[in-house]
């Protein structure tokens, strides 16, 4: 940095201390904007199981699935472990798809466990404001004060739920759908929500039919649930006016050994709705605390 900094500090002069000074500030204004920090915790400790090797191979997907669910909405990882991460955004609704992402992917990251100790839900916080905030800079993280309440804010979460500030509640897309807590944070009112849980789109099909089918799994303490999807026969296209055009099946099944019961779920849906149906089933199912398995039909010569 410039030929005048001396070799050794202690040779400092008073000019070259402000100079350092100007110099360091004017390298933090690049980074001062106005970001979004998402916070995202496990409900439960992890890393005290005591399998090492189911250890390293959860931390690895633990990375991806935090990396990946943050670059669906453009995030940088600001901090990452297997427990507590923080990633960064540009605006409230960038964060709302990283938060609607983790939630989609977390049913099916649970179910490449066996063991319950490995499965958990997320807690999630966002803060919203202007703050000096680069990826790759511990300093930063650790002086900003967007993460330390996005971190609180998690902290006090739900499980499966987000808890956001004022200022994310103002630029949220659906303010219908956040709920008001009894508690502030730093002074200003606090809202809870479950990101894209439900769409408009999604009243033509029956949820109702599918929460009370997932409450029923649950009941049966049945953890694990294979679904399967499949294209819709002719002929069943034929004798049903209703269907139009390609159409597929998605099917939901959990078998309870104790009744010798297979329980089934089976919805018909356009397979061009198909992505993001799927997507609202995955958060229903994660919201009920259970965890899904694709099941290959075609693998096992089914239709």
């Amino acid at each position: 940095m410039r030929s005048r900094l001396p070799l050794f500090l202690n040779e400092l002069t008073l000019e070259d201390i402000l100079f350092l000074e100007d110099e360091l500030s004017r390298r933090k204004e690049k980074h001062r904007r106005h970001y979004s920090v998402l916070v995202v915790q496990t409900d439960k400790a992890i890393l005290r199981a005591d399998n090492l090797n189911e250890l390293v191979r959860f931390t690895r997907d633990a990375r991806r699935y935090i990396s990946g669910s943050s670059a669906v909405g453009g995030g940088a990882i600001l901090a990452f472990s297997p427990e507590v991460s923080a990633a960064l955004f540009t605006s409230v609704a960038k964060a709302a798809s990283a938060a609607s992402a983790l939630l989609t992917a977390l049913p099916e990251l649970n179910g490449r466990y066996e063991q319950l100790s490995l499965r958990f839900g997320v807690k999630m916080g966002l803060a919203t404001g202007v703050d000096t905030l680069s990826p790759g800079s511990p300093r930063s993280v650790r002086g900003s004060t967007l993460v330390a309440r996005a971190n609180r804010l998690a902290k006090r979460s739900a499980t499966n739920a987000l808890l956001m500030d004022q200022n994310s509640h103002n630029e949220w897309y659906d303010k219908q759908s956040a709920i008001i807590t009894t508690f502030d944070a730093d002074g200003e009112t606090v809202y809870r929500v479950i990101p894209g849980l439900f769409r408009k789109e999604d009243a033509r099909y029956d949820n109702e039919s599918l929460v009370a089918y997932l409450k029923r799994v649950a009941g049966d303490e049945l953890p694990t649930l294979k679904y399967s999807v499949e294209r819709v026969a002719r002929n069943v296209l034929e004798a049903n006016p209703n269907l139009s055009g390609h159409v597929v099946q998605i099917s939901l099944e959990a078998y309870n050994l104790t009744s010798n019961q297979n329980m089934t779920f089976k919805e018909i849906v356009p397979a061009a709705d198909y992505a993001p149906r799927m997507d609202v089933v995955k958060r229903i199912v994660n919201s009920m605390g259970l965890a899904m398995v694709r099941y290959d039909m075609d693998a096992t010569g089914g239709a």
